[in-house]
């Protein structure tokens, strides 16, 4: 996981291989992230990417026999959602299980050429909202 700064565009990166699986450690990572993105106040837009093949892929199946850990998905995602500053998710990679669920609480998505136009669809999401409310869906090849 990390954080860094481009002007003020702070930029979240998810980089655990093979899969960038959400497991307890990115999920306590990825809160941690966003918490220095909104403090600091020369930021004004959160990206949120992934390193590697692909965006996110879901749960982390070692985890699958274990009891739930916080922090929860659903928190993780609302933290996102209450950021108080835009957020994009930059999608590539092919279509693993939760690219949907990570990109809930961004109100835009990019995705690269190398990205199924099949993974942005409306999806449940926490709490019963809908996946695509607020949504700004770019579907063009990024260069």
């Amino acid at each position: 996981m990390s954080l860094s700064r481009d002007g003020a565009v702070a930029l979240i990166t998810i980089d655990y291989p093979p899969v960038n699986a959400l497991s307890k450690d990115v999920r306590i990572g990825l809160v941690a992230a966003l918490e220095g993105a909104i403090a600091d106040k020369t930021v004004r837009a959160i990206v949120l990417a992934c390193a590697g093949k692909s965006f996110c892929a879901g749960a982390d199946i070692r985890e699958f026999d274990l009891a739930p850990q916080p922090p929860h998905l659903t928190d993780v995602i609302q933290r996102f959602a209450d950021a108080g500053k835009p957020v994009v998710a930059a999608l590539h990679g092919s279509a693993l299980s939760s690219q949907p669920d990570a990109t809930i609480a961004s109100r835009h998505a990019v995705r690269g050429s190398d990205c199924p136009k099949s993974i942005l669809v409306c999806c449940p999401a926490p709490a019963g909202r809908s996946a695509c409310r607020g949504w700004s869906v770019s579907m063009q090849r990024c260069p």
